[in-house]
């Protein structure tokens, strides 16, 4: 008899505890989203409004604020609703905007109150965030045109050292007589290391990109743009002191009414960034520009002149920061590009562009420093270190003899030379003096 007691004791102690799991996951989950995803933004805020947690679920709206969102897109916040089920180690959670006045009336308006976006969210009891973003193919009139958007999805997961991975695929979509794009591929794994830092990568692949009608010098033609890749790093060195930047990108054949560019690629990047100067820099311009986003929203409430004042503040911006840009202006910061290569077609004849240059400082610099240059021009090759070299079709000189002639008296020769079928150029700061195609060039 004891021992059906104990049992029975034993089995309600265990129910009783494998019960209250939901319950205990329920509780860490609230605590991780008061602790770790509400508070002030450098940029704006994320704000619990209410949270119901009952025993194996809770109901969470949520209020996000940023500044650039009233600015840009006219929304003064994101609502979202979630509805939480509570598991044994994990919180399932789906999200609605259902209370945006904006998204209810875009729905209304545009798709006959069908809402194509899912969101779901699992939190793990070990730290661990994943997210689930669907999109369902809809249709869309712009303009008297119909625009399609096919199916696509994103996800991200954080786990508990903060790494952020996310992927997305999109399937596409089109806009006859306007654009059509192909496959939309996309993936990252990036981890916050301070304000404006962040370590990790990201990469594109687009399949196919059609657009009918690009002017360029008063010229309308289409685009058509097969295979695009592009990749994005940023890179703490060990001490963190230094930051990496680097961009690639990579295309099949781009083709704009008859001129055709095969097989191009070029990957630039930017070396040794002062870590404390960046984010003084990128501190301060943000905060300048969200400033001046809300002043010209005030003062200038229609769309069209919003964006028209926009772009004539952004070189003032530009301009405001430039002095303050020397503080990246430390011994070994460098500018590189690398692997550029492009295929020109004409007529049938592949004809071969590729280049390479690295350009970095020897020493610390003001910009007051750099006034010597006006004049002393040969003061250049005490403050930088200089490596180019490019090859191009050996029929350009034919159109532009400029690109094989001496500039001045000093140069024995042009900026390229005639190396059988192609244009060769080579230079290089060597002991504080340019060499360029192997010839020293003079500024006397």
């Amino acid at each position: 008899m004891r021992s059906i007691k104990f049992i029975a004791v034993i089995s309600f102690i265990s129910f009783a505890a494998l019960a209250s799991i939901p319950v205990a996951t329920g509780m860490i989950m609230e605590g991780f989203l008061t602790e770790q995803l509400t508070g002030k933004t450098k940029n704006g805020a994320v704000e619990i409004i209410n949270y119901d947690r009952g025993l194996f679920s809770s109901k969470i709206e949520w209020r996000f604020k940023a500044d650039g969102l009233e600015s840009i897109f006219g929304v003064r916040e994101i609502l979202l609703l979630d509805r939480a089920d509570h598991g044994f180690f994990s919180v399932k959670s789906h999200t609605r905007l259902d209370k945006n006045p904006w998204f209810h009336d875009f729905l209304s308006h545009q798709l006959k109150g069908k809402n194509p976006l899912e969101m779901a969210t699992t939190y793990n009891v070990f730290g661990n965030l994943e997210s689930r973003i669907s999109l369902k193919e809809f249709s869309l009139d712009r303009g008297g045109s119909s625009m399609k958007i096919l199916p696509g999805q994103v996800q991200i997961s954080m786990d508990k050292n903060g790494i952020i991975s996310a992927s997305l695929d999109w399937k596409g979509g089109e806009c006859p007589g306007r654009f059509t794009a192909g496959s939309l591929t996309m993936d990252s794994q990036m981890q916050k290391a301070s304000d404006y830092t962040w370590d990790g990568r990201i990469s594109a692949n687009l399949d196919h990109l059609k657009i009918d009608s690009v002017k360029f010098q008063d010229t309308s033609r289409p685009l058509e743009l097969d295979s695009l890749t592009w990749e994005y790093t940023s890179k703490l060195n060990p001490e963190k002191k230094f930051l990496s930047f680097g961009m690639g990108y990579g295309f099949h054949s781009l083709e704009w009414g008859t001129s055709l560019v095969r097989d191009g690629a070029a990957r630039v990047s930017l070396n040794r960034v002062d870590v404390p100067g960046w984010q003084w820099i990128m501190g301060a311009y943000s905060k300048t520009l969200t400033g001046i986003l809300n002043d010209v929203v005030r003062a200038e409430p229609d769309t069209h002149e919003i964006y028209q004042r926009l772009g004539e503040v952004a070189g003032d911006i530009g301009f405001r920061f430039l002095g303050q840009c020397e503080r990246l202006l430390k011994k070994g910061l460098e500018i590189r590009v690398a692997d550029f290569k492009a295929r020109l077609d004409q007529e049938g004849e592949p004809r071969d562009i590729r280049g390479d240059m690295t350009l970095s400082l020897k020493k610390n610099m003001t910009l007051a420093g750099f006034i010597p240059i006006l004049l002393r021009p040969e003061a250049v090759f005490e403050i930088f270190d200089l490596k180019t070299s490019m090859t191009l079709p050996a029929d350009m000189a034919d159109q532009n003899p400029a690109l094989v002639t001496p500039i001045f008296q000093g140069m024995e020769t042009g900026l390229f030379i005639r190396d059988k079928d192609v244009l060769s150029h080579r230079a290089e700061i060597l002991d504080s003096r340019l060499i360029l195609n192997q010839r020293e060039v003079y500024f006397e």
